[in-house]
């Protein structure tokens, strides 16, 4: 996206707070809008047809591509991944949740190493680990 100024002039707007974040995200979406291609026209037959494509969607479930996929997003802590084994139908004979704080108690071992016992506390607190999302 253009904002009509060269990096180093943003940077200096950022430093010096002339321009806010919401001026900033205002014009981001202004030029979002003027880029988005619309015909100017909504069919009610489109609009019927995808709405029984969700439906389907949502009471069918959809397929999960044969034989595995492996899908992550940002989560507030971390990664947070699902991982599907499939025969191509859609419904999935196997799934494995990998929360983000599994990966964080992988850690563990490595950061506990040359001290207490005691500081075992502080050191799963520092990295938020709850105990609920780890064991699925």
């Amino acid at each position: 996206m253009c904002y009509n100024a060269e990096p180093r002039t943003l940077r200096l707007i950022y430093r010096s707070s002339q321009l806010s974040s919401e001026r900033i995200s205002s014009l981001v979406m202004a030029q979002s809008i003027d880029r988005k291609p619309y015909d100017g026209k909504l069919s009610r037959s489109s609009v019927y047809s995808t709405s029984i494509h969700h439906f389907e969607l949502y009471t069918e479930g959809f397929s999960v591509p044969a034989p595995s996929t492996y899908t992550a997003v940002e989560a507030p802590k971390g990664e947070f991944g699902v991982f599907l084994v499939s025969n191509g139908s859609n419904r999935p004979y196997r799934r494995k949740i990998r929360a983000p704080g599994s990966a964080h108690s992988q850690g563990l071992d490595s950061m506990s190493k040359h001290h207490m016992p005691a500081d075992v506390v502080t050191i799963i607190g520092t990295q938020d680990i709850v105990s609920g999302e780890v064991d699925r």
